[in-house]
């Protein structure tokens, strides 16, 4: 495929061992490419003889099933057909990231690559899931519709080129392109989960009452959070501003984050048809406690909802549950933990905010054309 020239060795080995393409070294003592990764997936396992050969990320579930031996803890396959059942029975996978890191963009590609080739027997999805991303608003409608009427074969050259792109400050934090590639090789619809500049920029400003009560109904706003998860909303948007901004400000964002989870909810249910959707977005919309799953909780009751978060690998660290984001409670936000190496970065991501804020005329402007505020520091993990 075209985005395995984009990679990195490690990450182009981590593909090789969904089956996306087929490995060129001898693993084929485990019966299964995907053996070559499950080696690495329990780093308490004793090294395989592929180890080196597939130097991949660690996949984890965050409660693994009780008595699974050291070495059968579910890793790859596990998350695989996990998703693949979720799909199946009309359900939603939700697909975290860090913004800046473009290994979780290569990873999720494969993971899509995988679920769009497997055979029927395997991983596939009865009806093609939809794509829904978070990167995409809803202005950028049109210009989605205009690349689905385009003959085939379409490409993700075609794509970006639709939504200009290159112009999107998404553009600038990393490389989306084998992502893109990988959705839109799997043929699956691709939709925009974002609600848009101006939507973001009333919901801060106005919160609930800019919205009619229908509105907030459709949304599943009319129900609020809970008191502990609206006070960590809070406190993690003020966290991740480096003090930039005044407190007066924090409650109106906090609602806007609610909205734009609210939003990404009901474009997922408008997406699925028959074959689930795919959601692609921040670790921080993703978790289960308050942000989009909340909402599918109450506007698809009853659908399956798995929600995977992209961590980054800390030394030392031999398990993955610790990346899980966590509810005020202690229990964990997500289903699954993925690691990858960390993105290269600024070791004082307020610097770079602060540059962000000296450089914007309007300080309301987020990273995907529609946040309330300028964005979090990309280390940030509940981006």
């Amino acid at each position: 495929m075209r985005f395995l020239s984009r990679l990195t060795p490690a990450v182009a080995a981590l593909l090789m061992s969904l089956g996306v393409v087929s490995p060129a070294s001898a693993c084929s003592e485990f019966g299964e490419m995907l053996q070559a990764t499950l080696d690495r997936l329990v780093p308490a396992c004793p090294s395989a003889a592929c180890a080196e050969a597939f130097p991949a990320p660690a996949f984890a579930p965050v409660a693994p099933a009780a008595g699974d031996a050291a070495c059968r803890k579910p890793g790859l396959g596990a998350l695989l057909r996990a998703m693949a059942e979720t799909l199946k029975a009309d359900g939603f996978v939700l697909l975290g990231e860090i913004h800046d890191n473009s290994a979780h963009h290569a990873l999720r590609a494969g993971l899509v690559a995988h679920l769009a080739t497997a055979k029927p027997s395997a991983a596939k999805p009865a009806v093609g899931a939809a794509v829904v991303f978070e990167q995409f608003s809803a202005d950028q409608q049109s210009a989605l519709e205009a690349f689905a009427a385009m003959p085939a074969p379409r490409t993700a050259a075609d794509l970006m080129g639709k939504l200009a792109w290159d112009k999107s400050p998404w553009s600038k934090m990393a490389d989306y392109a084998p992502l893109f590639d990988a959705a839109v090789a799997s043929g699956a619809a691709i939709h925009a989960g974002d609600p848009g500049r101006a939507a973001m920029r009333q919901s801060a400003r106005e919160g609930a009452g800019g919205l009619s009560p229908d509105e907030q109904v459709r949304l599943g706003l009319a129900t609020p959070l809970d008191p502990a998860l609206d006070a960590a909303s809070l406190a993690e948007i003020e966290g991740s501003h480096c003090g930039l901004l005044p407190k007066s400000a924090f409650p109106g964002m906090a609602f806007a984050q609610r909205y734009r989870d609210a939003s990404l909810a009901r474009a997922l249910i408008s997406a699925a048809r028959g074959g689930g959707a795919i959601l692609i977005a921040g670790n921080g919309h993703v978790r289960r406690d308050r942000g989009v799953p909340w909402y599918l909780d109450r506007l698809a009751t009853g659908r399956p909802v798995l929600v995977v978060t992209f961590g980054e690998a800390e030394a030392g660290r031999a398990d993955a549950a610790y990346a899980a984001p966590r509810a005020p409670s202690g229990q964990a936000a997500a289903d699954w933990v993925v690691l990858a190496p960390k993105a290269e970065r600024n070791s004082d991501p307020c610097e770079d905010m602060r540059a962000a804020f000296k450089s914007m005329k309007a300080p309301a402007q987020g990273p995907g054309n529609a946040a309330p505020a300028a964005p979090a520091p990309s280390s940030a993990p509940a981006q």
